[in-house]
């Protein structure tokens, strides 16, 4: 029983073609592969693409490939004077055909031109080493003795008394293309299989690569970022001066940075601070374009505005009791002197800002003039006390706009805290979790995680991020490096070369994210304040997220 492709014959097949398909499928042996109405497309030089179909194309290994035209009907009828073809059905009507010898010859020479096209016996003109050629099948018809046409003969004709025995017939046809091809040979075992998988039964598939996905859903994430940038400002054009409050992945920062551009664009004179040296180069980057904006982390703009209004020396080595409480008394001071406001100011990740810093800002702020503070009550990983400006107004961002959901879940689950989805968020990659037992498992792990984003996910070393709660001086890069055919260097805001890979701490990365994150070094014990790092560190992902643990603990549930 010959292979027969599709098992079955197509509904819309006529009743000749049906009638024919059974009868290959079961006198012809099964080294026989046979294809059934198969389609196909071709371009010659010069001319417009074709559009045709072989009503049967059978291939053997040693005899070759045969092209079979069905034309089914009582009569068969050539008008050689008008070289027009017709058909008589069973039901008396006559229907005009195509010329079956013309259509059998012209899909042959388009199925040997995809054969070609392969390139599987050389180049694409190479002459194929086996036999070939093509038949026309009347399954209701006999042929006559004599008076065929002159481009037909008895040899490529296969009528009703012929199909009786169909093997015999198909045999005695491949013979003829032989003798007339010189004697051609059989098809190699490989060159088969080839032609089988490559040309007939392809594996087609198309699949979005992972940079268009992670290119689709950048653009639904903005998408959902604007819009609760639209509903929050709705209610920050009446008030003036609020708290707005959301979690992780709520789309705080692209929030402030958008209301920044906003109210440089009324003219106003804007203060963006935040606390983070990171976040706010970041925001410079963002805000570059703008007038009339001094983005700034709180010390940075202290030592600013110190040297720049007062005679205060700023010291060469300050201890720590110089950066939580001198600077604040320096600059509020040296504000209140000079009397420094601005028309606007924004404060990003507050819960960062110690409560003795808070009198220095403020007296920046005009009266009535725009005070906004973003913050999460859940990101103070600094174990400090966090106590906010009193303003008369709190708004919530309820939902997150800036992760998949599969992140999202990590985010809360590490946070104990419910974020709710937009209902639109990309489902995203499953968050993944990897245990570890030691350094060197660690370095094997990372090498080939990488390998997994450059090659399988094709992600840029700009895209990927590796994260742990050391600096980068005192973690396992600080020491060598080197990993694998990468070079691990502290994160900056220039992109990286492709064989580099950043790494920084959740601390100083606060308040940025990536679209791969790689996060180690912390596992998940009971222990709140670790669990604050990995609420902090798995937020920092957009679309990836890998946690690398010591710890035989479950992570994500």
């Amino acid at each position: 029983m010959a292979r027969m492709f599709p098992t079955l014959p197509a509904e819309e097949s006529p009743g000749s073609e049906r009638k024919i398909y059974y009868q290959l499928r079961d006198t012809l042996p099964n080294e026989y592969s046979i294809f059934h109405s198969l389609p196909y497309l071709a371009r010659q030089k010069n001319a417009p693409l074709v559009e045709g179909e072989v009503d049967f194309l059978l291939i053997h290994p040693k005899r070759g490939l045969l092209v079979l035209e069905v034309k089914g009907g009582k009569e068969i009828h050539y008008d050689a004077q008008k070289r027009k073809w017709s058909s008589l059905d069973f039901d008396n009507t006559l229907h005009n055909i195509k010329d079956p010898f013309e259509q059998g010859r012209k899909n042959l020479h388009n199925i040997i031109k995809k054969i070609q096209g392969r390139q599987i016996f050389g180049s694409h003109d190479a002459p194929l080493p086996f036999v070939y050629g093509y038949a026309v099948v009347f399954p209701d018809a006999i042929k006559p003795s004599s008076g065929f046409p002159t481009h037909v003969i008895s040899e490529v004709l296969i009528d009703a008394a012929s199909v009786l025995k169909l093997n015999s017939a198909i045999d005695r046809v491949l013979s003829y293309w032989a003798r007339e091809g010189g004697g051609k040979g059989e098809i190699q075992p490989d060159d088969y299989k080839r032609i089988i998988q490559e040309v007939f039964l392809p594996d087609f598939k198309l699949a979005r690569p992972f940079p268009i996905q992670l290119r689709d859903e950048r653009e639904t994430l903005v998408r959902l970022t604007n819009r609760q940038y639209e509903i929050l400002n709705t209610f920050l054009q009446v008030n003036k001066r609020a708290l707005i409050q959301g979690y992780a992945g709520t789309g705080k920062t692209t929030i402030a940075l958008l209301k920044a551009r906003e109210l440089t664009k009324e003219g106003k004179n804007v203060l963006f601070l935040c606390y983070n040296e990171l976040l706010a180069s970041y925001l410079q980057m963002q805000l570059q374009d703008q007038q009339n904006i001094h983005v700034s982390n709180y010390h940075a703009f202290a030592k600013h505005i110190i040297e720049k209004h007062s005679r205060y020396i700023w010291p060469k080595y300050p201890a720590q009791t110089f950066w939580e409480e001198v600077v604040a008394d320096q600059l509020f001071d040296t504000i209140g002197k000079n009397n420094i406001v601005y028309d606007a100011v924004i404060v990003d990740e507050a819960q960062d800002i110690r409560p003795n810093w808070w009198p220095s800002i403020e007296l920046m702020v005009q009266k009535k003039s725009p005070f906004y503070i973003f913050y999460d009550p859940y990101q103070n990983i600094y174990d400090t006390e966090a106590e906010l400006p009193e303003l008369p107004t709190t708004l919530p961002l309820t939902e997150n706009c800036r992760t998949t959901q599969n992140i999202n879940k990590s985010i809360c689950v590490f946070g104990f805290v419910d974020i709710k989805d937009s209902g639109f968020n990309p489902p995203g990659l499953e968050v993944e979790q990897r245990n570890y037992r030691d350094e060197t498992e660690l370095k094997t792990i990372l090498v080939r995680t990488l390998k997994y984003f450059k090659q399988e996910l094709q992600l840029r070393s700009g895209n990927i991020l590796l994260l742990s709660p050391s600096s980068y001086q005192k973690s396992i890069f600080g020491r060598s490096p080197h990993l694998d055919g990468y070079v691990v260097q502290e994160y900056t805001a220039e992109k990286p070369k492709e064989n580099e890979i950043y790494y920084e701490s959740i601390y100083a990365f606060k308040g940025l994210d990536a679209d791969a994150v790689v996060v180690f070094g912390v596992s998940p014990d009971g222990v709140t304040h670790k669990n604050d790092l990995l609420y902090v560190a798995s937020s920092r992902a957009r679309h990836i997220l890998y946690l690398l643990t010591c710890s035989a603990d479950t992570v994500i549930k």
